[in-house]
């Protein structure tokens, strides 16, 4: 589907925020209709409340999780390595991928809602003091000027999309630990690999038999920031997009095995964040 178009970037606030208060699960939101969604953020104010006290965080269209992180200090830590720094007084979920060389690619990966039914965040909120969340929107109209109503609506659709899935491994001593089930779906962008400490020397890929990465930390470090990433404190990156071009994702549809063979110095916990390409 063409996505290019000549819309604006506009900000509007979200106004069905719910369940707001300590130790509850807040729920936000968002309307649908004809636009594509760039970006939501949460204003956080309070006595004590900042995005280190969310956590069990789900981005849902139509009741189905499209991104789901652990920790909110996870989105960020994402947001972060691509570029997107949030300040700890405000969360954002961030669709749009400002990484990528082309603006049609960028439109590409906007949450289109002119065919959605319902689209809400939710989180927990744990350790705080009288919170408060105000929610907006950066938002955009996909069209071109002579587009009919019926097309805008058309251009304006659910398409592909960024899904971030979580997956939780412990690496037990000094060793080679193998990863052999995160999700063959779609195409893969990245996995992001948070450690409790840090202890990954190297981390080896293989598809069906095939080595497809072989890099040590240092060279990984090298290779993801040569490419203008921030690489994260005790994280280790696969990334497929070091180009900043559609293309580069890994098609794994159709792949009978997929799997990371780990390297490590010391035992830890793994979050393992998988992002792929793909769509409801």
């Amino acid at each position: 589907m063409d996505r290019s178009s000549i819309g604006i970037s506009e900000v509007y606030t979200l106004p069905n925020v719910q369940n707001v208060a300590e130790g509850s699960r807040f729920v936000v939101g968002v309307p649908v209709g004809t636009k594509s969604i760039n970006k939501l953020g949460f204003e956080l104010s309070g006595t004590v409340f900042t995005s280190a006290h969310i956590d069990t965080v789900e981005a849902l269209i139509n009741g189905s999780p499209v991104q789901q992180y652990l920790e909110a200090a996870h989105a960020e830590l994402l947001q972060d390595y691509y570029g997107d720094p949030t300040p700890a007084d405000r969360f954002c979920l961030q669709f749009g991928r400002s990484h990528l060389s082309r603006k049609s690619e960028r439109e590409l990966f906007l949450i289109g809602t002119s065919d959605v039914d319902t689209l809400q965040v939710q989180g927990n909120i744990a350790g705080s003091t009288a919170p408060a969340i105000s929610a907006y929107e950066q938002r955009t109209v996909l069209m071109h000027g002579s587009d009919s109503p019926a097309k805008v609506a058309q251009r304006n659709r659910l398409g592909l999309f960024t899904k971030v899935k979580n997956f939780t491994y412990t690496l037990t001593g000094a060793g080679t630990t193998e990863i052999d089930n995160i999700p063959k779906e779609a195409f893969l962008q990245a996995v992001h690999l948070i450690q409790s400490s840090d202890v990954i020397t190297n981390v080896e890929a293989w598809i069906d038999g095939r080595k497809i990465w072989d890099a040590s930390k240092s060279r990984m470090t090298n290779e993801v920031q040569d490419a203008g990433r921030t690489k994260q404190a005790s994280v280790y990156h696969l990334d497929w997009m070091l180009e900043n071009e559609l293309g580069g994702q890994l098609p794994l549809v159709g792949v009978q095995d997929f799997r990371l063979k780990i390297s490590h110095s010391a035992g830890a916990t793994v979050n393992a964040y998988a992002e792929y390409l793909s769509q409801i």
